[in-house]
């Protein structure tokens, strides 16, 4: 019985975010949150062009912290 809820509930998820990307839709900044046994971290990407987007990652746990920023740029051959 867990076994048919569980694939219930991955292919809703799998049809609404397949949806949710042929949508188009046109954000331009994004936030989210990671969390895991040791710990959490939040996440934002901005688009600073339709090509390029700068990312942050600013991961906390119980011995310290880290930041990570990432320079992200989609070439014309990874496009449909």
């Amino acid at each position: 019985m867990k076994r048919i809820i569980l694939l219930c509930i991955l292919v809703a998820f799998i049809g609404t975010s397949a949806h949710a990307q042929n949508n188009g839709s046109s954000y331009t900044t994004a936030l989210g949150l990671k969390m895991w046994n040791y710990g959490a971290g939040f996440t934002i990407k901005h688009f600073v062009t339709p090509n390029q987007a700068l990312e942050g990652v600013l991961y906390g746990w119980h011995g310290g912290g880290r930041f990570t920023g990432f320079m992200v740029y989609r070439s014309r051959y990874a496009r449909r």
